[in-house]
């Protein structure tokens, strides 16, 4: 039987083990890494030193990429229930707390719509966040400038006969190209 419960810290080891094991992972390629030096001096203090990860070689489809000094696995981000018959999809990204406000999160959804507008040809990428996220309310409509498609009435259980709102917006691929990349590359200073 299959239960699906909150993760909670207690549970750290098992999701440890769950997330470094190579086959379960082989096909999610979308942690999000960030070398040492380019943490904020402002977070240094809140990282112990055992969380850097030693530098490597990370195969990827067509070659690797070299991470040439100590680094931490920070989040991960990509597009989910990709249907690409209707050209559609949904995106999230996760971003470890201490590494709010810093950017991490604006740079992982442009690589991320920037993949699914540009190289799978996507019209339309929806993203759902908890009615209580009020910076992911903010980001989603002060960043991206769009507005909330619809609200789910108690779409999120919590346990214990809790439910929450889930607040859904979508992001078209003329919006894309309009602003929303534009946008993206100017508040993250990317040139490509």
């Amino acid at each position: 039987m299959v239960m699906l419960v909150p993760p909670d810290e207690d549970q750290d080891m098992a999701f440890s083990c769950l997330f470094s094991d190579p086959e379960t992972m082989k096909f999610l390629k979308s942690m999000m890494p960030i070398k040492q030096s380019s943490i904020p001096k402002s977070l240094l203090g809140m990282i112990n030193d055992r969380e850097f990860l030693p530098p490597r070689q990370i195969p990827i489809d067509n070659g690797h990429i070299d991470i040439d000094e100590p680094y931490l696995i920070i989040g991960c981000c990509g597009l989910d229930n990709i249907d690409l018959d209707n050209r559609c999809s949904d995106a999230s990204v996760i971003l470890d707390a201490r590494f709010w406000h810093s950017g991490a999160s604006t740079e992982a959804m442009y690589l991320t719509l920037k993949f699914g507008f540009e190289t799978l040809c996507l019209h339309r990428v929806g993203i759902q966040t908890a009615e209580d996220n009020v910076d992911m309310h903010g980001w989603m409509e002060n960043v991206f400038g769009v507005q909330v498609e619809c609200i789910k009435k108690e779409a999120l259980y919590l346990g214990h006969d809790e439910y929450m709102d889930s607040w859904e917006y979508a992001i078209f691929d003329h919006e894309w190209y309009i602003t929303i990349k534009k946008e993206l590359r100017k508040r993250r200073r990317i040139k490509h």
